[in-house]
């Protein structure tokens, strides 16, 4: 089972799923961790298709947001919020930031986020006051501003995996010259997954779809397969059709099961 779940705001992407397993009756797993305040788009599957997510188109994820001018947090979120004045940018000035940010941007990732530094999530070392180090990363984005109404500017970032929003908002309030945090996020996809739905998970997985042309229960007992058995005989990975299962099977100097028997809801 792979369904895109809708994450509401204040509650851990961890413990969302968790809870919505149990209601489920199933383990959770899921892809693209999204912080406590954030809500939405949350790609969740039960432990056997959470194997799947590797073979997923998962990018660009999508979202939407607020910066809230004036106001500053240590995690560039809406806890701690502290307020001072600013002077009001022009809507000019906000759409050439806008457009100076788009494409390949370097940028250093807030210091409470889940990146390990020896061992430890950057976050905890942070909350206890420890000096948080991070090196400078790459993200990729399109960003489209939706409505400036002072001290607010909504805007939409699609994203490559591993972006901060937080940090592009960061970015564009440097630019401007004024203290700014995130008020609101909400992610709306990620890569093909827009709707909150259940998905069909042969159909979902990105890759080519080769067939066995031998006796279908040889791949079904996981048996050793011959080159020669397959319609498609390029050596990489396949989906290969078992009629109610699928498997993923790499195809090498040595045959290899990546994953075998794979319901495919």
């Amino acid at each position: 089972m792979i369904f895109l779940a809708n994450k509401p705001i204040n509650i851990s992407s961890n413990t969302y799923a968790s809870k919505l397993g149990k209601k489920l009756g199933v383990k959770l797993g899921y892809s693209g961790t999204l912080d406590p305040f954030a809500s939405g788009a949350l790609l969740c599957a039960d432990k056997k298709h959470a194997k799947l997510f590797r073979f997923l188109n998962l990018e660009p994820k999508v979202y939407e947001a607020t910066i809230w001018l004036g106001a500053s947090s240590p995690s560039l979120d809406n806890e701690n919020i502290s307020l001072t004045n600013v002077n009001e940018p022009t809507l000019e000035q906000i759409k050439a930031a806008f457009n100076k940010f788009q494409g390949d941007i370097k940028y250093t990732p807030p210091i409470f986020c889940a990146k390990k530094i020896n061992g430890k999530r950057a976050y905890e070392l942070a909350r206890n006051g420890e000096e948080v180090v991070l090196s400078e990363c790459v993200m990729s984005v399109k960003a489209e501003l939706l409505h400036y109404n002072f001290p607010f500017i909504s805007f939409r970032l699609s994203a490559s995996k591993g972006t901060y929003v937080r940090s592009y908002a960061q970015l564009i309030c440097d630019e401007l010259g004024v203290v700014g945090t995130l008020s609101s996020l909400r992610r709306i996809s990620e890569g093909e997954f827009k709707e909150f739905k259940i998905y069909n998970a042969f159909a979902s997985v990105d890759l080519e779809e080769n067939e066995y042309l031998g006796d279908i229960n040889d791949v079904l007992l996981g048996k050793k397969l011959s080159l020669n058995d397959f319609k498609y005989q390029e050596y990489k990975t396949y989906k290969i059709d078992l009629g109610e299962c699928f498997s993923i099977i790499k195809l090498d100097e040595k045959i290899e099961y990546i994953l075998n028997k794979v319901e495919k809801c």
